[in-house]
């Protein structure tokens, strides 16, 4: 640590204590780095001993994660000046947003017994996943490409077309050689990354959240009626009290009784990436705020631009019609909670639940004081 600036000395100290869901603030690590998904990224493969494990190119792996930093939005390149990448920059699709969900994943992978089954590729598979998943963004959503017939859509035939551009351009990134950092694995096993990859990006697109959920509620099921089958069968048990099996006993239990497959390991860690994807509400509250604040900037440029070619303007990105508590409050009940509740009981992380809670009665309390005011 001789000669480490007082900014990396405080980057170090939060990475270090970056488990605790609540005190890592993701833009305040931003603001002590340019390449804040690279530092995350470098950490979490330290910590999960990836090379000792995988054949990968480290000086190959950082080479690509700087230039993901430096042109993680639509039309940034490494050839424009600061200011010009400043310009260019997404209120939330950025790399700050992309560092967050490489955060969540590791907690979440890290708190998990059942993730720590799993192998080695797979969960730095998650963890690339996660740093590319909203690689050149372009600000709008898939609604929107799809509505305008963007190149974007075009191009993906209106197939989640935001998730696979993402996906095609950091693949096409990383085919240079100074950022191919799997060049060193066998053919076989680069294609299964890649494959791995794209299932958990392609999952993160929130017009599939219910096919998800639904498999995950599935799997939950299916581990649960296993693991009941087992404890009635052990030592010539003949009654077992249902409501002692918890989602959490899973978690304990699943994977290492042999009974969790290669499918259901992708589809948690799907489950995974999607929750870290919608996180911010359950964040701490002034974090959540903040992200807040970043999407219904993003949103609003998007309405803006619908505004001017004399479009419909999306409710949600109409600045001078969103009612920005109702769409907190929306957020949370009818996107973040049917999936998140479930996994951070399976996971054992009641803070994702308390914070959403807490942060639902922010809104709610602003929205209830704004209606009485409207009455006066």
């Amino acid at each position: 640590m001789n000669g480490a600036s007082p900014e990396d000395l405080e980057m170090r100290y939060m990475l270090e204590e970056s488990l605790d869901w609540d005190s890592f603030d993701v833009i305040k690590f931003a603001g002590l780095t340019s390449y804040p998904v690279t530092a995350l990224v470098d950490f979490v493969v330290a910590k999960q001993q990836t090379l000792h494990f995988v054949d990968i190119s480290y000086s190959r792996l950082i080479n690509f994660m700087q230039t993901i930093d430096m042109t993680y939005c639509y039309q940034q390149s490494v050839t424009m000046t600061s200011r010009q990448l400043k310009e260019k920059r997404n209120p939330y699709h950025n790399n700050m947003h992309a560092a967050d969900v490489v955060h969540g994943v590791y907690c979440f992978l890290s708190h998990a017994e059942i993730f720590k089954e799993m192998s080695r590729l797979d969960l730095f598979a998650c963890v690339i996943a996660a740093a590319i998943h909203d690689y050149h963004h372009p600000g709008r959503t898939n609604q929107f490409l799809v509505t305008q017939s963007h190149p974007i859509a075009i191009h993906h035939n209106d197939q989640s077309p935001n998730e696979r551009y993402h996906l095609s351009e950091a693949f096409r990134m990383m085919q240079e050689d100074e950022r191919n950092f799997l060049v060193r694995l066998q053919p076989k096993t680069r294609l299964e990354v890649r494959q791995t990859i794209i299932d958990l990006v392609l999952s993160t697109d929130l017009a599939m959240t219910m096919k998800y959920l639904s498999s995950f509620q599935m799997l939950l099921a299916k581990k649960k009626d296993e693991k009941t089958e087992g404890l009635i069968n052990r030592d010539n048990l003949t009654t077992v009290k249902e409501e002692t099996r918890t989602l959490s006993d899973l978690n304990n239990s699943s994977s290492s009784s042999g009974v969790m497959d290669a499918g259901e390991s992708i589809l948690l860690l799907q489950i995974a990436i999607k929750v870290a994807d919608i996180s911010h509400p359950s964040r701490r509250l002034q974090l959540h705020k903040d992200w807040t604040e970043r999407i219904q900037a993003e949103f609003f440029l998007q309405g803006d631009i619908q505004r001017e070619d004399g479009l419909k303007v999306d409710p949600l990105c109409d600045r001078h019609n969103v009612d920005v508590n109702k769409a907190q409050m929306g957020f949370i009940a009818f996107v973040c909670r049917p999936l998140i509740q479930p996994f951070a009981q399976f996971i054992e992380m009641p803070i994702l639940i308390d914070n959403l809670n807490s942060n639902y009665k922010y809104w709610s309390d602003r929205n209830q004081l704004k209606e009485a005011n409207d009455e006066k």
